[in-house]
């Protein structure tokens, strides 16, 4: 269970989990992209936009559809 939305812990929390993923967004965000430095900008733009929104994630468990949604929402802005 995550820490206390808005904490200092939280945002701890919610950058380890990011840390964890951000291959596999790379990969994702290449293959939607076809681009290697377009899709490194997509996971930064969709990194700040979790941590942002980091109060929005309930469970751990659900953080990979979580981010899969922001990245997702990043490329077709």
């Amino acid at each position: 269970m995550l820490p206390v939305p808005g904490s200092w812990r939280a945002r701890r929390e919610i950058d380890r989990l990011l840390a964890t993923r951000r291959a596999r967004l790379a990969r994702l965000a290449w293959a939607w992209s076809g681009d290697p430095v377009l899709a490194d900008d997509l996971v930064q733009e969709a990194y700040v936009r979790a941590v942002k929104a980091h109060r929005t994630l309930r469970d751990e468990k659900s953080a990979d559809a979580w981010m899969t949604r922001i990245l997702h929402r990043v490329f077709l802005d």
